[in-house]
Parts: structure tokens; sequence; C-alpha cells
């Protein structure tokens, strides 16, 4: 059949699909070349953000930025609910890091910005990030937060802190601590938890200073009850030497010289009798032994600074013997993960989330038989006083360490002794000691005890001798209390027990140092800080919006 000559509608149909098709092959390059400069992008970015390796969540943080390198418009939350977003395993350390590297290589005077002015808008990628919030490195090396500027929580850390407080609080089964007037303790330090912008004791459940405790409450009866209990404590001494071995310890307060002359002698040789265990005298000499040899390295002077090794290996060496047992006791020395405070911070672990090691101690004593902890030691170069940043920081340490010792032990026995069982901390600062012990309280509550500190003379002498042999009789004073509470714990748990649940509260789990995907992951996704941004309803994040924004009405 010939073909139909063409009229001027098919000429004008032919042209207008020749030039359809070009406009398709003109949109085609056109997207092609911008994927070509978005990869273009994210490599020089990832070069000169994060060297020839960078990790997963980088490389997320690189390509949301390359996707905008032409109108960038971001927000620290956007920033980091992206990435989140791609990697829920990311910690929150790790993505205050991502962020500070980004936003410093920005707003910096950079030569490096002239090898991207080519793939990017560089002075509105400077504005943005001039313009985006900071996130400031957390005053803990060991838990880095979100944190403000004066070393408190940000918002996103404040309001988890408060979430897993409010979780933990509503979790616990017992009843509350019921004060004579009617007032309970739940309800007041509860609510100063609440209101607290730095994690403390309070959010573990844990009560420091009874003198503010006690000033909470109004009614004379409540301070006159709270004054017995915590500050009273009948029938909470701890163990002491007895006469003959206290006489023995005190015999060697003189002269390093006058020591040196005993020490020659040999522990089997030295005057105490019959009424001394030949262990103990063994243990005190080898302790006179090792302080000697300390400070005569030092001619008898130590000097005014150390490194911190240096006081926990050798001014306070004499700990590896004092607080060692062969038949109670196991001392490890030395930077040692907790087994207690893993099996807490991995107790409702999911997967993908990754597994959290214990919180390091500069030491821990574990009772013989069942290799329970019992005693945490944490150690500190500089003695900055009992409110140096450094005692705070350490403090905290000790007492979600020994609370977390109490509930394992607590969840291992094969009865209720709640009322029996004790832990122990020692925290050390230059030469300075503090021991602290912990009991459980009423209802939810615990106290940490601080007991009188003690130091080791900067000079030893005939007149500072006494204070050194003060300090060894205390010491050994507190061992005897741990030996004696370690038989007890090894007889309590010697059964197989099936924990059945929350009978105590937990310790708080410092934000961002838990392996859960929710909720403690969710806040980032969720919080939002100007009326275009919307509010994602991811899983039970709507849930917990409301609840983050009551949060910063309080803050």
């Amino acid at each position: 059949m010939p073909k139909r000559p063409l009229d001027q509608d098919d000429v004008v149909q032919e042209k207008h699909q020749g030039e359809q098709q070009e406009g398709y092959m003109k949109n085609a390059c056109s997207k092609e070349r911008a994927s070509v400069d978005e990869d273009m992008a994210s490599m020089a970015l990832a070069t000169e953000l994060f060297g020839d390796s960078p990790s997963e969540p980088q490389w997320s943080s690189v390509h949301y930025l390359a996707k905008m390198r032409l109108a960038p418009s971001l927000t620290l939350q956007s920033f980091l609910a992206h990435i989140q977003e791609q990697h829920p395993e990311t910690t929150k350390p790790e993505l205050a890091t991502i962020w500070r590297r980004c936003k410093d290589f920005f707003v910096a005077d950079n030569l490096k910005h002239a090898t991207l002015k080519e793939l990017m808008d560089m002075p509105s990628m400077i504005a943005a990030f001039d313009a985006a919030s900071y996130v400031e490195a957390s005053r803990s090396s060991g838990d880095s937060n979100l944190t403000n500027s004066d070393g408190g929580l940000g918002f996103v850390a404040l309001a988890e802190m408060r979430y897993q407080f409010d979780q933990n609080f509503t979790a616990y089964q017992g009843l509350p601590w019921r004060l004579p007037s009617g007032s309970t303790m739940d309800d007041v330090a509860a609510r100063l938890a609440r209101q607290d912008g730095f994690e403390s004791g309070l959010q573990s459940f844990v009560l420091e200073d009874p003198s503010k405790v006690i000033a909470l409450f109004p009614a004379q009866e409540d301070k006159d009850e709270l004054h017995r209990v915590l500050v009273e404590r009948p029938q909470e001494d701890l163990a002491t030497l007895t006469e003959h071995e206290q006489a023995f310890v005190d015999s060697f307060g003189k002269s390093p010289q006058e020591v040196k002359l005993m020490l020659g002698q040999g522990w089997a040789n030295l005057p105490g009798g019959a009424e001394l265990d030949v262990d103990f005298k063994m243990l005190v000499h080898h302790c006179f032994q090792q302080l000697y040899l300390t400070y005569r390295h030092f001619s008898f002077s130590l000097p005014k600074e150390l490194k911190e090794a240096y006081y926990t290996d050798k001014v306070w060496g004499f700990m590896n013997v004092a607080l060692d047992d062969v038949a109670t006791l196991d001392h490890e020395p030395g930077e040692i993960n907790s087994k207690t405070s893993g099996l807490r911070k991995n107790k409702d672990r999911t997967r993908p989330g990754r597994q959290v090691q214990g919180r390091k101690a500069d030491g821990l004593v574990s009772t013989k038989g069942a290799s329970h902890e019992l005693c945490i030691v944490e150690a500190a170069r500089k003695d900055q006083g009992p409110n140096g940043t450094k005692a705070l920081d350490d403090t905290l340490k000790l007492i979600k360490g020994m609370k977390d010792m109490m509930d394992h032990i607590r969840a291992s026995a094969s009865e209720n002794i709640r009322d029996q069982l004790v832990t122990y901390g020692i925290r050390i600062s230059a030469t300075t000691m503090t021991m602290y012990t912990m009991r459980q309280r009423p209802g939810r509550w615990y106290q940490m005890i601080s007991h009188p500190p003690i130091s080791l003379p900067t000079t030893w002498n005939e007149i500072t001798g006494k204070r050194v042999s003060n300090v060894v009789s205390k010491l050994l004073g507190f061992k005897k209390d741990i030996m004696a509470m370690s038989v007890m714990v090894d007889q309590w748990t010697n059964e197989a027990v099936e924990d059945n649940g929350d009978r105590w509260v937990r310790t708080l789990t410092t934000p961002t140092s838990s392996p859960l995907l929710a909720p403690v992951s969710l806040p980032l996704q969720d919080i939002h800080t100007s009326p275009d941004e919307s509010v994602t309803n991811n899983g039970n994040g709507g849930r917990i919006v409301s609840w983050l924004m009551d949060s910063a009405k309080e803050n």
C-alpha cells in the first residue's frame, strides 16, 4: 500500500515528538551529570572530612551533604536523624563527633575549601553550618553525651535521662518509703531527680548527702526519722581491728629509719605474741615494706604531683597485698571492665543493638567462691577536694558500680538479703583515700555512705609516722568488713536462682552508653525545633514526642 502523503498535522506531530525525545535526552544527561557531580562531591568531602576510610555513618553524612550541596538547608536534628535512620546502631558520641567535624570544617577558614568550590555552593554551605547548633563534648570522657556549653546535659540527653528514670521508677513493684508525717521519699526525692540538669546518684535512686535529703522535708518528725536512718545508722558500724591487731600496726608508726630496722627482722621475728594470727603479721609486714620502698625512692618526700598510674601502682601499691585474701577475696588492680555494669547495660539489649562493655574501674575486689564483685576502686592523680570535677565523676562511677553489684548479688541470692547486704567502694585522689559503703533503704532507695578520708603524708618522718600506720590500720579494718561480707555472699548465692522481675529499681544507664535501639535512639528522630520541621512517628516514637516536648518546657 502506498504511503499517505504527510499533511501539516503530521509534520507538527513529528516535530513535537522529536523535541520531546530531545528533552528526554537532555533530562537524562542532566540527571546523569547531577549524579556524577554528587558522587564527586561525596568523594571529595569524604576525603577532606574523614580521610581514606570513612565509616558507614560517616559516608551517610557525606551523601546527605552532597545532595544539598547547591541549596543547603540543615539543622542539627535533621542531620543526626538522617544518619541514625540509615544506621540505627550508631551511638550518640559517634553522631556528635561526626557533626562537630563537619561543622568545624565548614565554619573554619580552611584552605581545603578551595578543592570543593567547583562541586558545591561553598558560601551557602558555610552559612548553613554557621547558623546551625553546635554540640559540645561531654565533661566525662567515659560517657560522652550531647551536652550544652556549661557541661550539663543537652536537651536530647536530658530528655532521655528523664524518660529512663520514669521507666525505672514505674517498673519497681514495691511500696514507697513513707515517713511519719505521711510524706514519701518517692514524691520528694524523685521530683528533685527529674529537675536535675546533670546525672547524679538520685537518677539511680541512691541518696548521697543526708543533710541535703533531710532539708527537703519540712516536718520535724520526718527530719528525726531520716536522721536516725541516714545519719545515726544503728548497728551499721564498720569492722575494726582487734586490740592486739591495732597495737601491732601502731608499733610501725615511727620514722622510716626505725621501720627499716623492724622490717629487717622479718615478719616471723616481730613482737606480737600468740594473740596475733601469723597471716596478719605477714600482711602488715608486707604493707609497710611496700610503703617504705615507695617513700625511699623519693628520699621519703613525695613529689607534689605524679601520674595516676604511679599513685595506684606505687604509692597505694600496698593495696594489692592489703585487699587480697587467699581464702575469701580476689583483688584485680589496673583498669578492669566491671562484669555487673556490663550485665546491667545489656539487660534489654536488642538486635542489631551492639553489645556494650561494662564500665572500667581502677580495681575490683570479688568474692572467692562465686566471683561476685563486691568492691570497686576509682583513682585520680590530683586531690581537688570532694567537689572537684574528677572527684564528682569518680563518685558517680562508684555509686553506679556499687549499686550494680548490690542488685546483681540480690538477684543471685536464694533468700531476701536486702537489709544485710553491703557493697564497698574506694576513691583515691593523689595521697587521699575515701572509703564508701552502700546499703538498701526502705522502698526504692539506697544510701551511699562516705567514711572519713585518710591521707598518706607527703613527707614520712618521726612525726608523720603515725599517719602512715593509721592509713594501714583503717584499710585493713575496711578489708575485714569486706572479707566477712564475702563469706556471707558466697553462702547466699550458692544455689541457682531465677530472676523473677524488677524487685528493685534499676541503675540509670547514662544516655548515649545504652545499646538499646528504642526508646533511646528515637528522640533524635522525633525532636523538632522549628514549626516547619515535621515530627516523625516511627514505631513508639510518637508516644515519646509529647513527653519530650513536656521535658523541654520544664527545662
